[in-house]
């Protein structure tokens, strides 16, 4: 963990075991954690929520560990830019006090400018429905400010991992839509209200549990988020969030993509790799179930293990409505 994300805990951390006493109130803006954390929140018996969320991701130029590059050395050709589009459909319903389900669609957009060594720059895209995930969310712990509660879920092999770009050998990696395995994605979740701000801690891990048909598994990976929020009036809340991910390298070959020496992106040692990000964003509640959001989310460190696309900038809206 780098210096800034040990500060940033221990300064939270420290603000929460002071914290008066304040009963959580859910109809607060700030009772959901910012937009991009998902899992972060559970209902009682009878309750349901539907929820939309479009992302917009933007890459541009080349790293290699934590330095920016010019090229990829050694390969035919390198990544230029590549831009990533996202909307998520959910809905959650919540059996018991104790219970909640999620289930969760995604569609993916995908295109990626490459430049060989000769300055002649070709494009790639791959779009469709990505891996369906089914989550529950159950409630450990509870006071009159805080409570906890596991998250228990599962990622479906829907998403395609045969897309193909103007030949006849596939994408690499990072342009498939799914991980054509099933991965188990347990967690935990913490929340904590104040009379003036609140904050929340969440920790998922994505543990893959089998191989794909193109004989591959991509690395394990482990999400952590650290949010703090403050409510402004009954309907607007501002926030700021911590996010930090680490992910393994792929195990095994598709010997359907395209040969080692032409781009990085098929090279199963350089897909792994760490991120700590910061996002602001806020949240907006009409009082009558329904809430819009939005979060900005920008890279303050980035280190890939061999050549990868450097992360430039993300935005994320979303809208939920519950009853």
């Amino acid at each position: 963990m780098n210096n800034l994300n040990k500060t940033v805990l221990f300064l939270i951390m420290h603000s929460g075991l002071s914290l008066t006493a304040h009963d959580y109130n859910s109809s607060r803006p700030d009772s959901h954690a910012p937009i991009n954390v998902m899992g972060e929140h559970t209902h009682n018996a009878g309750e349901w929520m539907l929820s939309y969320r479009y992302s917009y991701m933007e890459m541009s130029g080349l790293m290699n560990g934590d330095s920016s590059v010019a090229r990829a050395s050694g390969f035919m050709k390198s990544p230029r830019d590549m831009e990533m589009h996202m909307q998520m459909v959910g809905a959650m319903y919540a059996p018991t006090d104790k219970w909640t389900a999620m289930l969760m669609f995604m569609h993916h957009e995908k295109s990626m400018d490459s430049v060989n060594n000769a300055g002649v720059v070709s494009n790639n895209e791959s779009e469709g429905w990505g891996d369906i995930r089914m989550t529950g969310m159950y409630k450990i712990y509870q006071t009159a400010d805080s409570k906890a509660h596991l998250n228990i879920g599962l990622s479906l092999p829907t998403g395609s991992i045969d897309e193909k770009g103007s030949g006849a050998k596939r994408l690499g990696y990072p342009m498939q839509l799914g991980s054509g395995t099933w991965d188990l994605l347990p967690g935990i979740t913490y929340l904590k209200q104040a009379e003036d701000w609140s904050w929340g801690a969440q920790g998922i891990a994505t543990i893959r549990l089998d191989e794909n048909k193109h004989d591959y598994t991509l690395g394990d990976r482990f999400d952590a988020n650290l949010w703090a929020q403050k409510p402004m009036n009954d309907h607007l809340s501002l926030g700021t969030r911590i996010h930090s991910a680490f992910w393994g390298n792929v195990e095994g070959k598709d010997t359907g993509m395209m040969a080692d020496t032409m781009m990085p992106t098929v090279r199963e040692d350089m897909q792994g790799g760490f991120i700590t990000c910061l996002g602001v964003g806020a949240n907006y509640t009409f009082g009558n179930g329904h809430r819009l959001a939005f979060e900005f989310v920008k890279p303050v460190y980035q280190n890939y293990d061999g050549y990868q696309m450097e992360r430039d900038w993300s935005i994320t809206l979303g809208w939920q409505y519950s009853w």
